[in-house]
């Protein structure tokens, strides 16, 4: 079965190196951090697992593994976290979701890209 595998090679050639994947399912997740970090040699996409996004030591790691993303330190609730890394990233790279969130979708221009939600400015 190479479901996860060609999943993750769609997703990861379909989206520019300094891309950031906001990736929200375990099966989304672990193919892609599979890909990236396993196979991947070169620098690449930054994947980040959204339902960790709130723990200070998945950030500070993040951060350590992709000095080249902004990090806002804040001390708030779990979406403001996740919109103020978006907020700070989105002007120097693009960002996905591989899954749709309506609270981000609303917040966000965004258009389709195959099975991706390619983000935009502020809605």
């Amino acid at each position: 079965d190479t479901d996860a595998h060609d999943y993750a090679v769609q997703v990861l050639s379909s989206t520019p190196s300094d891309a950031v994947i906001i990736a929200d399912t375990d099966a989304h997740i672990f193919s892609l951090w599979y890909l990236r970090y396993v196979e991947s040699t070169e620098p690449a996409e930054v994947v980040v697992a959204k339902g960790l996004f709130h723990y200070q030591w998945y950030r500070d790691t993040l951060g350590w593994h992709h000095p080249q993303i902004i990090l806002p330190e804040i001390q708030a609730e779990p979406q403001a976290q996740l919109f103020a890394f978006i907020d700070a990233n989105l002007p120097h790279r693009p960002i996905f979701l591989t899954d749709p969130d309506d609270e981000i979708l609303d917040r966000y221009t965004h258009t389709q890209v195959g099975t991706l939600y390619k983000l935009g400015v502020k809605g």
